[in-house]
């Protein structure tokens, strides 16, 4: 009958002299309620800071030396490469090492270049094969057959493995604004009410890792944190969009 989230609420109805407080009950090992403990601190209340959240994941990475960078750190609101280097700090280990089990519950292999090559002769074959059972087939993630398809389609440069860039002239322009210029020509969207609101949305936030790299230069040192809380909040929520869209496709 241990607390792993809500002391404060139980303490501010002690004072009250409350008698009785809403709970809602969890049933597992102790390592899972930690897990619980640290991803409920993490979205809602007052913020852990950012040494917390390392040491989380430094236990974390103790009891689930499985797991991903990845899974990790969408737990405990760090960065996958935060989350590679505290591994690397506290076991030794190289995080592109070993197979690791996702935020999916699936294990992947690190070395992805077999998953890949699998993946295009998939799509080749079939090319209106779903991301998710690219994903399934393969090992690799949804993440990584979108890319291959993206390579193959001709989004993105065959030899560029850093930002996206697309073809036909168009040398650097990011694989977002591509797309985006393509939704904006496309009658479905343009000449709805419900689809001019999302591309106007979409014109704001087709933002490139390069365009957001030169932002973080003006954000003052005592922002810092807030700000990456907000962005990671924002990422959970794009990956939440992503993903629903990659499961209508099926």
């Amino acid at each position: 009958m241990k607390i792993i989230d809500g002391a404060h609420r139980y303490r501010a109805a002690l004072a009250m002299g409350r008698e009785s407080i809403a709970v809602r009950f969890f049933e597992g090992a102790e390592s899972e309620a930690f897990v619980l403990s640290v991803y409920a601190n993490v979205t809602h209340g007052l913020p852990l800071t950012l040494a917390e959240r390392k040491s989380a994941a430094r236990r974390m990475l103790k009891l689930h030396p499985q797991w991903s960078d990845r899974r990790i750190a969408a737990t405990v609101g760090l960065s996958h490469k935060t989350v590679g280097k505290e591994r690397c700090r506290s076991t030794g280990e190289d995080s592109q090492s070993n197979g690791r089990v996702g935020r999916d519950g699936r294990t992947r292999r690190k070395d992805v270049s077999e998953g890949r090559k699998h993946a295009a002769e998939l799509l080749k074959r079939t090319p209106t094969v779903s991301l998710r059972e690219i994903s399934r087939q393969t090992g690799i993630s949804v993440g990584t057959a979108k890319d291959v398809r993206d390579r193959l389609d001709g989004l993105i440069e065959p030899e560029s493995r850093g930002t996206p860039t697309h073809r036909s002239g168009n040398s650097g322009r990011p694989v977002q604004q591509t797309i985006l210029g393509r939704l904006s020509s496309d009658p479905s969207l343009k000449f709805n009410e419900h689809g001019r609101h999302l591309l106007r949305r979409l014109s704001g936030w087709a933002v490139d890792s390069d365009s957001w790299a030169n932002m973080t230069t003006v954000v003052p040192e005592h922002c810092r944190e807030a700000l990456a809380i907000f962005a990671r909040e924002n990422a959970i929520a794009w990956q939440g969009y992503a993903e629903e869209l990659e499961r209508r496709l099926q």
